[in-house]
């Protein structure tokens, strides 16, 4: 029985793939879809977690997950990654691109942050992104149907991130809202769809580490949110899984901010 606060989202006979999706938002969005009936590739470079989130899954669940070791700030092994995907799961239907992350990185003084840096966050969020969606595109457009979701962030529409950062969590959005009007894509069922959450606790968050440091910067910056309280990864889940279904096949070329109002305050 499910519980009142889940969909009731049946996606039997689809597959997904998650970039990293070991921990975090990433867990969430696989959770939900695992409960939909989809079987999922997840890759992470923390192969660790990956087996732990597999092990605490129901047999049944577990026979539907398929995991790899896979750094996306690295250009090596891209190919065994995402041939290894398209064997198991035999085709890929939905993609969603999660792996990301380098907010923090590099210095307040921006001058003085290395080019590596940049093209490293450039890396882990935009570049495996474009990768990955182009693939999949093959199959999706032989299967007439497809989900491609990228998850962004507030900061790639609005300032207060570090450059390099919001630089591409903006292409990120720029790419989905471009391929949203591909029309060889779009008329075979396939749509493109961007989220941008702002701050999401979870266990391995830099929240989660204020919290535990100074919990009274923490409950101020909670506070500052207009709904009082940060985003649940479990909420951006849910509404990947409402992107991923026939419910939302008019919705297409959209970037939904998940945010309790964080960013209208700034």
């Amino acid at each position: 029985m499910k519980k009142k606060d889940e969909i009731n989202i049946i996606l039997n006979n689809k597959n997904a793939l998650i970039s990293g999706g070991s921990s975090g938002i990433g867990s969430s969005i696989a959770q939900s879809l695992l409960k939909s009936g989809c079987k999922i590739g997840i890759f992470s470079r923390d192969i660790d977690n990956l087996y732990k989130f597999k092990k605490k899954q129901t047999k049944d669940f577990q026979n539907k997950i398929f995991i790899y070791e896979y750094d996306a700030t690295k250009e090596e092994n891209f190919q065994e990654m995402y041939n290894y995907f398209n064997t198991k799961l035999s085709k890929i239907d939905i993609l969603i691109n999660n792996v990301g992350g380098g907010g923090t990185w590099g210095s307040k003084d921006f001058e003085k942050t290395d080019f590596f840096t940049w093209e490293e966050v450039f890396n882990k969020n935009f570049k495996i992104t474009y990768k990955l969606t182009m693939k999949v595109l093959k199959d999706m457009l032989k299967s007439k149907w497809g989900r491609v979701i990228t998850i962004s962030s507030i900061y790639g529409k609005e300032f207060g991130g570090r450059p390099w950062f919001n630089s591409t969590k903006a292409a990120q959005i720029s790419l989905m809202k471009n391929l949203s009007h591909y029309d060889k894509a779009t008329k075979k069922n396939i749509t493109f769809n961007s989220i941008s959450p702002g701050a999401t606790f979870t266990d391995k968050s830099g929240w989660a580490k204020m919290k535990n440091k100074n919990s009274k910067k923490f409950k101020a910056f909670e506070k500052s949110i207009p709904v009082g309280k940060f985003v649940n990864a479990d909420d951006i889940g849910k509404l990947v899984l409402f992107l991923c279904s026939d419910f939302s096949k008019s919705i297409n070329g959209t970037n939904i901010t998940i945010d309790g109002g964080e960013s209208y305050s700034y």
